[in-house]
């Protein structure tokens, strides 16, 4: 399930509790780490949100902003501020109709005062999401506090991604709102409040049953790589997603310093993919003593394909033929697309070959293992023969720099990951001392302070993340 999350208050806008909301949202998401990719977009143009439609194909979109009352001769409108513009720009609802009918999302959120009021249907910002081609709207009749618009989100998401329909999560996060408004449901039975009382309304045009389903478990239903503390890095996971999802190229690859997060980055996107049903390999080539050739590498891929049960092939055969590296290279990739079959596709995910030797990576297994499952438009050779067979592998940033300078006039590119982002490093310690805090003993002042520490002193990075996973057991 993608979900967009577009953030349009003005940054010194404090009613709203905007940053708290992404928050909330990105807990949930990542409660379904291998069913949930979000992507949020803090205070974008009206260009940056078309590109996401059309790209990032949104099954779900939030809204988090502000909304105008409906007034005489004013039509009803959200805002989104602009950072780059610094005001804010009106989405009224011949705006939505146009721009949203390219790539409908088939739920919106309107988590913004009045968005479900409107004197007309001509004018009414739920009917033209529902005109543009959405099945479901949620929308605001009244006016809605910043606490509340975060309780409503934290539920509703909390209810959605655990599998609950759309109409019993709203249901459950009216109720949330309601006893927010009466005093933290002190008197459940008392009416709520008006003026705290923002009575969220579901709209359908649909089937509401069919509307959002998350992802069934599969014949991969237990989880086999999946990292529960894998946090935020939605950009590097949409990217990397994109190029998976391509008709341009079979082949992505992750790069960055060690520790960096390559790892749990690939861990997760495996998972995703088996949980779609998916044929995926993990081949973990890490280790400094794993070998010295490329005949060990391709005997390592061979070994697990084998432990995976796939037809009988001969690829540990071929792995061990002597001869010049190029021939027996392309008769092992020949050999894998047909022990896959013909109709069938094949996740290969890679990861260690940064522990592997210079000349093994750089000057074999770069130009003829991997380069040629780049598609012909951006220099690859491989024709599809038998089974559909994509690579995604990680390595460090000095050979990924060699690749791209390989691939670059094609216009291929690798994705990155270094350090987080400020903003995204504060929610990241969030969302991972969250997890982990409930880990360490009731008292243990001490080791919460330690973590702490490590977290306001450390990098920025994955480094900083795995040195809290290390000493986390010895609090216990």
């Amino acid at each position: 399930m993608r979900v967009l999350v577009v953030m349009g208050n003005d940054p010194a806008d404090k009613k709203i509790q905007a940053e708290e909301e992404l928050v909330a949202i990105e807990a949930a998401a990542q409660t379904k780490n291998d069913e949930v990719l979000l992507r949020a977009l803090i205070r974008p143009t009206p260009a940056d949100i078309e590109e996401a439609l059309l790209k990032f194909r949104p099954h779900v979109l939030h809204f988090i902003g502000h909304g105008v009352r409906p007034a005489a001769n004013v039509e009803p409108e959200i805002y989104v501020y602009g950072t780059l513009t610094r005001q804010n720009e009106a989405w009224g609802a011949d705006r939505i109709r146009g721009v949203f009918r390219q790539m409908p999302p088939r739920l919106v959120v309107l988590n913004a005062c009045l968005t479900g009021d409107a004197p007309t249907a001509s004018t009414s910002l739920v009917e033209a999401f529902l005109d543009a081609g959405c099945i479901a709207v949620i929308a605001m009749m009244g006016e809605i506090r910043g606490d509340s618009s975060l309780a409503f989100s934290k539920r509703f998401y909390a209810e959605l991604f655990a599998g609950t329909t759309v109409d019993a999560a709203v249901a459950t996060a009216r109720h949330e709102v309601r006893n927010l408004a009466i005093g933290q449901g002190a008197q459940p039975n008392a009416p709520a409040l008006r003026s705290n009382w923002p009575l969220p309304r579901l709209t359908v045009r649909g089937n509401i049953e069919t509307a959002i389903t998350m992802t069934k478990s599969n014949s991969h239903a237990v989880r086999r790589w999946l990292i529960d503390d894998f946090v935020v890095r939605w950009d590097e996971r949409w990217r990397v997603w994109q190029l998976l999802d391509s008709t341009d190229t079979r082949l992505a690859l992750v790069s960055g310093q060690e520790q960096a997060g390559k790892t749990e980055l690939l861990n997760t996107l495996a998972e995703i993919c088996a949980r779609h049903g998916e044929s995926v390999i993990r081949v973990d080539l890490s280790g400094k003593t794993t070998g010295n050739s490329w005949h060990d590498v391709l005997t390592k891929i061979a070994t697990e394909i084998d432990a995976e049960g796939l037809p009988s092939n001969r690829l540990k055969e071929i792995a061990l033929e002597e001869g010049m590296s190029g021939p027996v290279i392309k008769n092992f990739r020949d050999e894998l697309a047909r022990c896959v079959g013909q109709g069938n596709s094949l996740l290969l995910v890679l990861d260690g070959l940064s522990d592997w030797q210079d000349n093994i990576v750089r000057d074999t297994l770069l130009p003829e293992l991997f380069v040629p499952y780049l598609m012909p438009a951006l220099g690859g050779t491989v024709a599809p023969i038998g089974g559909d067979v994509r690579i995604l592998l990680a390595t460090s940033k000095d050979w990924s720099d060699a690749w791209q300078a390989r691939a670059r006039p094609f216009g291929w590119q690798p994705i990155e990951i270094g350090p987080f982002p400020a903003d995204e490093w504060d929610r990241a310690i969030t969302h991972f001392t969250t997890h982990w805090i409930s880990q360490v003993p009731e008292g243990n002042h001490e080791s919460f302070r330690t973590m702490m520490e490590l977290l306001r002193t450390g990098k920025k990075n994955g480094y900083t993340l795995n040195l809290i996973r290390g000493i986390v057991p010895s609090f216990q």
